[in-house]
């Protein structure tokens, strides 16, 4: 049937479509990726019929990020974006996959599965060289596989399964001291050959990454189960009960092989045995001497009321390896924060990078995905590691304690592959109204001065900061004279023409939410904004930012549009930045659609230098505050850099 079905593609692909113009879209003035990925693109979309896709939103217009399906990211250093994603899974393309794809070179995930495409896999996959993993199963793709596969450095999953592939599987090869791939799943195909040198990657309970599983369909019939042969034929084999992902890795290079376990969210290691192992946290260490024959059993549980039950990933330098910075179990979470952290697995980073991303943080039960792209150097020089740049430590979301209940509540940090690492219970607070709801304050202004603080001998003045909801620092005095500076620190260039857009029911198209110019960037806080026309760059005193994007729901609830409005977020402590003045640019290409003078300001240590002020405790009360009966307790918050408001006595 499925055979019949191919004829009826390649007539049905005969119709005239409306292509792209692969000049017209590529060389357009502002296209933001590279020309030869964007053509590569274009030749995609235009040979498996994108103008019948069930979604194609956005392709064509000069800002990559919004063709349906395309992740791209952007190296401050280089002019043009790279395309880093392609997820064009079960969307009706129809038609075979072009030669150009190797110009696709820093595309890490490509998925093309479930969809109608036919012919040869072109050998020039292989020129995509950044290809971390391939699904192209469920199509109607025929011929070889390409063993120009098994040359890809990073390549760790080929996904093929049900398709009318034929021959040899190209065999696993050692590629820099790792197998290359990881995985081939071509269950549903007349493959032959020696599977048994091939590792699969295999998983259990409700593992919901993009890992795919599956075992291989013999002529015949018949499917290889048990073992698993590596290069240096020491075979075992690995049996799991319970909700939890196993990646077995090799003996190579005279190392150990490593079972790697990662217990699912509500579930733990119960126990490990076999093959003389040790478990240490979520890694079960081999032993050295010959695996013939044995076999590793793991069990898992369902977490109780008193375990610890989290993925320990262990520390380096005395850094836990992953770590929730905010929300912590000492401070209290109030005003508008950040959640943020950092998950660091160097074992596993090469192998399987979507083990170590951001990830999100659940409260109460409900995810917040850390959408921030840029690395956290200052985790990065405290582990004393060098890492490749794209690897992503840190991440944040913008949250309001005035979402959650007071008292106590719990966060879980957890990684895109669905594992649980930190586990934490915290204290929130949101001052309430004179109704007694939990209450934004707005419209209310407040200066007070603190003294000996963070030293003897050094005043700081605190002021509300109604985008924060906390009192950030503002100003410092030293021997009586204040240290703010009106130093200006941004390139003198020529008045920019701003792209002027009407507001949409009183709200601006284009906004810059905090800095403003009334008031300074003081403390770790996000410069954020939002836009309804897709633009992603924020350029601070004439350099990029790395900003993250998401949908502004209060925003476009705001606007009454229902298209996405893109929030704009990078997270920025004062102290990177000299006090003074500096500029921040709302852009697009060469088009400003809006530019912010602000002043940014760090206290002073004792040697004159811009200070983090750590180790230093301080609470005060501030009396009529929001509201003439209502007297509030406000505490120096080290992770923000702030006085935040964590206690309100109402008379």
């Amino acid at each position: 049937m499925k055979f019949s079905y191919i004829w009826m593609l390649l007539a049905f692909t005969s119709s005239a479509y409306a292509d792209l113009d692969k000049i017209k879209v590529c060389y357009q003035q502002n296209i933001n990726v590279f020309v030869e990925q964007c053509e590569a693109l274009v030749e995609l979309y235009n040979g498996t019929n994108g103008d019948q896709w069930d979604k194609n939103e956005g392709w064509g217009s000069p800002d990559v990020s919004t063709w349906h399906g395309v992740m791209i990211f952007r190296d401050p250093r280089k002019a043009k974006a790279d395309i880093t994603w392609i997820d064009l899974g079960d969307n009706n393309l129809i038609g075979t996959i072009p030669k150009s794809i190797s110009n696709l070179n820093k595309v890490r995930v490509l998925v093309l599965g479930k969809n109608k495409l036919y012919g040869q896999i072109p050998s020039e996959i292989s020129g995509m060289k950044s290809l971390f993993l391939a699904h192209l199963g469920n199509n109607y793709l025929s011929g070889k596989i390409p063993h120009s596969l098994n040359k890809m450095k990073k390549l760790a999953s080929f996904e093929a399964s049900d398709n009318f592939l034929s021959g040899r599987l190209p065999p696993v090869s050692v590629v820099e001291g790792r197998l290359s791939p990881i995985s081939y799943v071509v269950e549903q195909n007349a493959i032959t050959g020696d599977f048994a040198e091939n590792l699969r990657l295999r998983r259990g309970g409700n593992f919901y990454s993009t890992f795919m599983h599956g075992g291989i369909t013999l002529p015949g019939g018949e499917r290889p189960e048990g073992r698993t042969q590596f290069p240096d034929q020491n075979v075992y084999d690995v049996s799991l009960e319970g909700n939890a992902t196993y990646i077995p890795i090799p003996r190579m290079g005279g190392n150990p092989g490593v079972v790697y376990i990662f217990p699912m969210k509500g579930n733990i290691i119960d126990r490990v045995s076999g093959c003389g192992g040790v478990l240490n946290g979520y890694k079960y260490i081999l032993k050295d001497g010959s695996l013939n024959g044995c076999e590793v059993k793991i069990s898992t549980r369902i977490c109780g009321d008193n375990d610890f039950c989290h993925v320990e990933l262990g520390k380096e330098n005395g850094i836990p390896k992953a770590a929730l910075e905010v929300p912590s179990p000492n401070n209290t979470l109030s005003g508008l924060a950040n959640l943020r952290g950092w998950m660091y697995m160097p074992e596993l980073n090469d192998l399987f990078p979507k083990l170590s991303n951001n990830g999100s943080v659940y409260i109460n039960g409900v995810p917040y995905n850390l959408n921030s792209s840029t690395s956290r150097k200052d985790i990065l020089d405290a582990f004393g590691e060098s890492v490749p740049e794209n690897v992503v430590l840190g991440g944040s979301q913008l949250f309001y304690s005035g979402n959650i209940k007071n008292g106590e509540n719990v966060a879980e940090y957890v990684n895109n592959a669905g594992f649980l690492v930190s586990r934490i219970p915290f204290n929130a607070f949101t001052p309430e109204d004179r109704n007694g709801k939990l209450s934004y304050i707005k419209g209310v202004e407040r200066s007070l001065r603190v003294y000996d603080f963070p030293f003897p001998g050094s005043d700081v003045v605190l002021r509300f900061n109604q985008s924060e909801q906390v009192f950030s620092i503002v100003d410092q005095f030293l021997d009586g004279k204040s240290t703010r500076s009106s130093k200006i620190h941004y390139p003198n260039q020529p008045p920019f023409y701003i792209v002027e857009r009407d507001p949409i029911n009183g709200v601006p198209y284009n906004k810059f939410e905090y800095p403003s110019a009334s008031f300074p960037l003081a403390g770790v806080s996000t410069i954020r904004g939002w836009s309804l026309s897709g633009i992603y760059e924020f350029i601070l005193n004439g350099k990029p930012l790395a900003v993250s994007k998401s949908s502004r729901e209060d925003v476009r609830k705001a606007m009454d549009v229902h298209s996405s409005v893109s929030g704009l977020s990078v997270l920025e402590y004062s102290g990177n930045l000299p006090n003074g003045l500096h500029r921040i640019l709302m852009a697009k290409g060469s088009a400003t659609y809006e530019y912010v003078v602000f002043e940014s300001f760090t206290p002073l240590d004792i040697l004159g230098r811009q200070a983090f002020i750590t180790g230093v405790e301080r609470r005060i009360e501030v009396n009529n505050f929001p509201f003439a009966e209502s007297t509030v307790l406000i505490e120096f918050d080290e992770a923000g850099q702030n006085f935040k408001i964590v206690d309100q006595y109402i008379d």
